[in-house]
């Protein structure tokens, strides 16, 4: 395409001028239509983390990103946290003192420095060569409506298409800015100061007229308006439909440095000296906002309908529509401590407060006044109520007062005294007045002067009231500090914590549409109440609290609660679902000074806590004023968030993030960062994530903005994040594909091989395994065939000793008495005599067998004492010389242990005496006190002793005898000998804590 070359020739036409007639509103006194007070400005300074508090300009990435142009550099916003992007592009051009900032229309960001034009996107900077123009300052910089990008340097005005740039004009320009009709206005520095405006065409420059000397054209707004600025201070303009009006109004306007409009037609004007404005369509700036240095260089509007802006030297504002509006001190209100709220039948608004009286709102006015009536007033009023006859009642702490034809009039209780502390007032229908006390009851007023009083034990559950009303079948609700009752004209039918409330102390109701009560309790939260059955929903489902004062719907399917901690909201389908047990957690949306609200504590446990107004206007009494929200612009749909990872750590390190994640091996440690783009208050959002297949459920994260997992195995993961805004509406997740690598050891094969060799370590320690229980198998079936056999050989010995022993001496004794029976005396005596010794033999040869079968002296006196019976008995049938050293162990052990240990000595002792050829023997039982505590027994002698390892196989029932003990007592048994050098036994027995005990020496 072919450039032309601008003819320099300045028109000063007045195609646009403003003319003489131009409408003038310097002066006027006019009620703002935006007011202050309808906003929520927030400010973020190097306090809290920004590089530099002066902002030259603003542009949002279709990514949800704000980019703000310092002198430090550029910075990304996510709304809480501040990046400064590195300093230099890929060329190492330098990325400080950014100027001017432009959002391409195909999302590219293009960004002027005081060195060069560069623009961004996928992660890179880019520098752009302008025609081979050196490197000088950005000093302006526009997009048309067709993409291409215009800017200007010392080299000249520039186009850019397609990535190119073509030189327009080898002049420099100091701003440029398109209109509505898709023609660029250049403004040229003039050799006075003045800065006359051009019009460009799309392919050429053409002189299309001038707006007058010393005027800045800023561009067209959203709304189709033109806005020009003054540079010397002087007023500034818009032009609409032709008409060009100055602005001056209430506040002096000075220099226009930047424009935008909302959603809602307010105008934005960025100024020097005069802060932030908002323009209506009345075209009187109001002012929102006034930095420390009373500047504002830049204005964005995002597409959340957020108005961003950069200061000179005061840092970022946020500025976002409140949906409240508080009347307190500074619109007449001046206790501030709100308390009762009421709409009378010609609109007006009434508040009481705590303590200083009673104040009406008129009807579309902003300002709040004192009311006052003849005879008795009321300082601290909490309660309203204006009966069918138009009579307002005031109540609260003191007397209760009507007030007819501006007369107050104090109301009395059947037995002539002043009905006091009435916190709850309710006109009836039937033209009754009912009025709550706070401890005395229920006073009921007829419209023909009758009195009727409810008391507790009677109609109440107690006397302390804090609500009346009446559902839309006429049942009549009254809570009290002990529950709720219900009246439906016949019977009275209370409702307490036995029901199913969360508390007794019920301070609202709320009748929906579909038939169920919604009661609010203090302290144990909201309470469905549905065909008899009460559930509670408390704030560990969800709820913002569990001090609920008021409950006020909307139009849109929410019910608003106020309580301690402020005002917040809740769907009902999604109350209903959790009642009906088809929800685990429900979601509240809570507000407080960040949305306007001076003092989020609001007042209850009185009534009417709070009011519905006929134009759907929610009002709630605060600790500072009394705040009116309206729900159209508060419940407005909030889009989900955008959730996205910006930065990943690797072991500590920040890693590039380019596509998936490849992480080496060695069990990494990984922190993945993430945030929530594209809402209008990010420090809302709430965060979900989840590594599949590391972890299956979600991790609720709060407000924290990082994810950690130590030690990642190798794998291939996905890592997905989900975030929230305020409305509680949950975003599709982002997903980020992680791929740790195995090391070598980790890998397939390798792990198929050490498994390999693991199954055949396993396979042989199971044949060993088998192989050793074969052994034992053995062992115990040749130890129990040589049991039998020595069983047989004992039964044989004793039967033989019963036979050839005693049974002989018997026989031999009954033949001699027989023969002394008839016998001569002489040969009597003599056979008597025999018969004697015989009986005699038997009896010793009877209890020698008894010792050996069960030694009375282990039951009687002992192991020590049976130990030394049978010492003594071996001693004297072999000749060995015994030693014996026993401890006294009875106490410590059981009547089978001392058995045991007994048979393992005897056993032990008979080898010796039986086998050994010993010429002396130790015996010794003693106690080692450890710890552990043990029982020490030792055999040992000094006779031939025996080869171990060729005798291990065939070895006997004796010491298999005692291998088996020892095991059953869960002792250890180490025999020691070898050929010549004698035989020794060692046991160690595990026992209690033992007794002091002496060795015995025989």
């Amino acid at each position: 395409m072919k450039w032309g070359r601008l003819a320099a020739v300045v028109v000063w036409s007045a195609t646009f001028a403003i003319p003489a007639a131009a409408q003038e509103i310097a002066g006027r006194r006019r009620p703002p239509p935006v007011p202050a007070d309808s906003f929520v400005v927030d400010v973020w300074t190097t306090e809290h983390g920004l590089p530099q508090n002066s902002i030259n300009a603003l542009a949002k990435t279709p990514d949800g990103y704000l980019w703000l142009g310092t002198s430090a550099g550029l910075v990304r916003f996510d709304g809480a946290r501040f990046e400064l992007m590195k300093r230099s592009d890929s060329a190492n051009a330098n990325l400080d003192r950014v100027r001017h900032l432009k959002l391409g229309r195909d999302g590219t960001l293009w960004i002027g420095t005081e060195v060069a034009l560069l623009w961004y996107r996928d992660g890179e900077f880019t520098r752009v060569d302008l025609d081979g123009s050196p490197v000088q300052a950005v000093s302006t910089l526009t997009v048309a409506p067709d993409g291409t990008v215009w800017t200007s340097t010392g080299g000249g005005v520039f186009a850019i298409r397609h990535g190119r740039a073509a030189r327009v004009d080898p002049r420099r320009a100091v701003h440029l800015a398109f209109d509505g009709r898709g023609l660029l206005w250049v403004t040229w520095p003039g050799s006075s100061g003045a800065l006359p405006h051009r019009a460009l065409a799309a392919d050429r420059l053409d002189v299309a007229g001038a707006m007058g000397p010393e005027r800045i054209f800023l561009g067209t707004d959203s709304g189709g308006t033109d806005w020009f600025g003054n540079p010397d201070y002087g007023s500034s303009a818009r032009v609409r439909d032709g008409i060009a009006v100055r602005l001056r109004g209430a506040t002096s306007v000075g220099r226009v440095l930047d424009v935008a409009r909302d959603p809602h037609g307010t105008v934005w004007l960025a100024t020097f000296g005069d802060g932030l404005l908002a323009v209506g369509d009345d075209d009187v700036p109001q002012p929102v906002y006034l930095p420390r240095a009373s500047t504002v260089g830049t204005v964005l509007v995002d597409g959340q309908g957020v108005v961003w802006a950069g200061t000179a030297a005061g840092g970022l504002l946020r500025v976002r529509r409140s949906p409240f509006r508080v009347y307190s001190a500074q619109q007449g209100f001046a206790p501030r401590v709100a308390a009762g709220v009421m709409q009378r039948a010609d609109g007006s608004m009434m508040f009481g407060s705590i303590c200083g009286g009673v104040y009406t709102k008129p009807p579309g006015s902003g300002i709040v006044n004192r009311m006052q009536w003849s005879g008795p007033q009321m300082s601290c009023a909490t309660s309203f109520a204006e009966d069918a006859v138009g009579q307002l009642w005031v109540g609260g702490w003191g007397a209760l007062v009507m007030v007819r034809g501006g007369v107050g009039k104090v109301m009395h209780s059947p037995d002539g005294a002043a009905v006091r502390d009435a916190v709850s007032l309710h006109a009836m229908p039937d033209g009754s007045v009912w009025a709550g006390t706070a401890g005395n009851g229920v006073f009921i007023f007829g419209p023909d002067g009758t009195q009727r009083r409810l008391r507790s034990g009677a109609e109440l559950p107690h006397d302390d009231v804090r609500f009346i009303t009446r559902d839309r079948d006429g049942r009549i609700w009254i809570g009290t500090v002990g529950g709720v009752v219900v009246f439906d004209g016949a019977t009275w039918v209370t409702y307490t914590t036995q029901h199913g409330l969360g508390a007794n102390y019920v301070r609202s109701v709320h009748h929906a549409a579909d038939g169920a009560h919604w009661l609010g309790t203090y302290g144990g939260g909201l309470a469905r109440l549905r065909d008899g059955r009460l559930v509670a929903i408390r704030q560990r489902d969800g709820l913002a609290e569990d001090a609920i004062s008021a409950i006020l719907p909307d139009d849109a399917g929410n019910i608003w609660m106020s309580g301690n901690a402020g005002v917040f909201r809740a769907r009902l389908a999604e109350l209903d679902s959790f009642a009906n047990g088809q929800l685990r957690r429900v979601h509240s949306v809570a507000y407080g000074r960040a949305d306007g609200l001076l003092e989020p504590e609001t007042n209850g446990g009185f009534h009417p806590a709070a009011w519905r107004a006929r134009d759907g206007l929610l009002w709630f009494p605060t600790l500072e004023g009394v705040a009116v929200v309206n729900p159209a612009v508060a419940a407005v749909t909030e889009r989900p968030p955008t959730p996205s990872v910006h930065e990943v750590r690797v072991n500590g390190a920040i890693r590039a993030l380019q596509g998936q994640l490849a992480l080496e091996s060695g069990r990494p440690s990984l922190e993945l960062h993430y945030t929530g783009l594209g809402v209008a208050a990010p420090e809302h959002l709430t965060f979900r994530y989840r590594l599949t297949p590391y972890e299956k459920e979600w991790t609720d994260a709060g407000h924290r903005r990082v994810a950690y997992f130590p030690r990642l195995p190798p794998g291939d993961y996905r890592f997905e994040v989900s975030a929230a805004g305020h409305a509680g509406l949950w975003s599709a997740p982002s997903e980020l594909i992680v791929r740790v690598d195995a090391s070598l050891w980790e890998t397939s094969w390798v792990r198929i091989g050490l498994l390999s060799l693991l199954l055949v370590a396993i396979v042989l320690l199971v044949r060993r395994r088998f192989a050793a229980l074969d052994r034992e198998r053995q062992q115990q079936q040749a130890l129990a065939r040589a049991l039998i056999q020595e069983q047989e050989r004992e039964r044989r010995r004793i039967a033989a000793a019963l036979h050839d022993g005693m049974g002989q001496d018997l026989l031999l004794a009954g033949n001699y008495a027989r023969l002394a029976l008839t016998s001569d005396p002489g040969a009597a005596r003599e056979y008597t005599e025999r018969f004697g010794e015989l009986t005699a033999d038997a009896l010793r040869s009877i209890r020698d067998l008894a010792r050996t079968l069960a030694p009375r002296q282990l039951e009687h006196a002992g192991l020590r004492a049976a130990l030394q019976g049978v010492m003594r008995t071996a001693a004297e049938a072999s000749g060995v010389l015994i030693t014996l050293e026993c401890d006294d162990v009875d106490a410590l052990l059981t009547e089978e242990a001392r058995i045991n240990v007994f048979r393992i000595v005897q056993e032990g002792l008979n080898n010796t005496v039986r086998h050994a050829d010993a010429s002396s023997a130790v015996i010794r039982v003693r106690l080692d006190p450890g710890p552990p505590a043990s029982l020490e027994i030792l055999v040992e002698d000094d006779g031939r002793g025996f080869d171990q390892a060729a005798a291990r196989p065939h070895a006997g029932l004796g010491l298999g005898s005692i291998a088996e003990r020892v095991t059953i007592l869960g002792g250890t048994l180490r025999t020691v000998s070898s050929p010549g050098k004698g035989t020794r036994h060692e046991a160690r027995i595990p026992v209690s804590h033992g007794l002091h005990a002496e060795p015995v020496h025989a």
